[in-house]
């Protein structure tokens, strides 16, 4: 159970950021709820993803739908081999984001043509003289290409993980509290017989995914991390005019954003009121948001949507129309209290101002403690160190000795014994 301290001082008001700090040299963008601004979209960025409205394409969905769990364990490690040119590794390292083919073998099966390219941003791009961060898609030059069900890798270099477990433990709280997640294993990369050392191999967002979490897997998913369309110069993505526009479409129908522009008018007709709940209400599933909400106080995952408007997923259910969060990247998890009554997305803000609203949070928060409670969070932090740990003390690219990885890992798990304990002090 929760402290009673906590809800005493949860219950005292801190500041709420308001809208203006993101659009303080726009102030043409506040238009009357359910207006929207004339703002370009940056070429690329909204637009629906290209489909195939084919037989192979189905197919190829249909193949992705082969149980994969074996890349997603913390049993085995799985080994991953790619062969590609040194002039496509090279454009790479030029041009992280545009696709260069490949060839990879999975756990001795091989695929020929696959898509590469680096992924992450601020913090955590690295180039091939490095430990660069890899996406890879099986049907990028080879349409309906997957294997044993998988389309999709996304290998994080967990350059910001000190743990190596953080993405681990946080999607577990995140799925037991009603937050569809990724799930989580591990791979030993090599690169033209070249050791990269040890990745997470983390779920991808797609269609596949919905179908897992979802009853109708139709709807529209948005991508809300950062937009960040030069090197360096990046926005915060939220239901707001000025922001809206940049959310990017993964999954679903082509809408124009209309699901998120209704959400942008709701928000922006009562947002620092008491009747927030209740209009934007038909447009949010209002408990799960608040124990995604609670899943990122928990974890003190700082660099989300609740306290800084980066880092998630949106997908708007067609069970009910009503968005529902997701969580991403929660590789800065773990390490800091976050405040838990300072929230910087604009629905959790214009929640804390809603006194009822706000008040379901703090039974959130005490749900979210009991639910924890139940999970065998240090036993799977503990079988995945004892996993890891002999690949990672060999790993020429992990960029820190076992000490420090080993101390991490301890710190996570205190974390888990004492987290409810000490949110009150936050």
């Amino acid at each position: 159970m929760m402290p009673s301290m906590l809800l005493l001082l949860l219950a005292c008001s801190a500041a709420v950021h308001s809208p203006l700090d993101a659009v303080i040299d726009a102030p043409e963008a506040f238009v009357a709820a359910g207006q929207r601004p004339a703002l370009a979209r940056p070429e690329g960025i909204g637009d629906a993803p290209e489909r195939e409205d084919s037989t192979e394409a189905a197919e190829a969905l249909d193949d992705a739908l082969v149980p994969n769990d074996w890349m997603f364990t913390t049993t085995e490690v799985i080994e991953v081999s790619l062969t590609m040119s040194w002039d496509d590794i090279r454009a790479l390292d030029a041009d992280p984001t545009t696709p260069r083919p490949a060839d990879i073998t999975i756990d001795g099966e091989t695929r020929e043509d696959v898509g590469v390219n680096i992924k992450g941003r601020l913090g955590s791009r690295r180039t091939f003289g490095g430990k660069p961060g890899l996406k890879i898609d099986m049907n990028e030059f080879v349409p309906g290409q997957t294997l044993r069900g998988i389309t999709i890798l996304n290998l994080n270099n967990m350059v910001q993980d000190g743990s190596k477990v953080h993405e681990l433990a946080a999607y577990a709280v995140y799925n037991a509290v009603g937050s569809p997640a990724p799930r989580v294993g591990y791979v030993h990369v090599t690169v033209n017989g070249v050791d990269y050392g040890l990745y997470s191999n983390v779920e991808a967002y797609n269609e596949a995914f919905l179908r897992r979490h979802y009853d109708d897997p139709s709807g529209n998913l948005y991508d809300g991390d950062y937009s960040m369309p030069t090197w360096g110069s990046y926005t915060m993505i939220d239901f707001w005019p000025g922001l809206d526009h940049l959310f990017q479409q993964d999954a679903g129908e082509d809408v124009a954003l209309a699901d998120v522009y209704a959400v942008t008018a709701a928000v922006t007709a009562s947002y620092g009121t008491d009747q927030f709940e209740e209009t934007v209400d038909p447009l949010i599933d209002w408990d799960q948001f608040r124990h995604f909400w609670a899943a990122d106080a928990w974890i003190g995952q700082y660099d989300g949507y609740v306290y800084n408007r980066n880092n998630y997923r949106v997908y708007f259910d067609p069970a009910d129309g009503k968005a529902r969060f997701s969580p991403w990247d929660p590789d800065w998890a773990f390490y800091s209290g976050t405040p838990i009554t300072s929230p910087y997305g604009l629905l959790a803000a214009g929640c804390k101002a809603d006194p009822a609203c706000f008040a379901a949070v703090l039974d959130a928060l005490s749900d979210v403690c009991d639910i924890v409670d139940t999970l065998p969070l240090q036993e799977q932090i503990d079988a995945a160190a004892a996993l890891i740990n002999p690949y990672l003390a060999t790993d020429p690219r992990v960029g820190s000795d076992m000490g420090t990885i080993q101390y991490y890992q301890a710190q996570t798990r205190d974390w888990v014994v004492s987290r409810c304990a000490t949110m009150g002090s936050l």
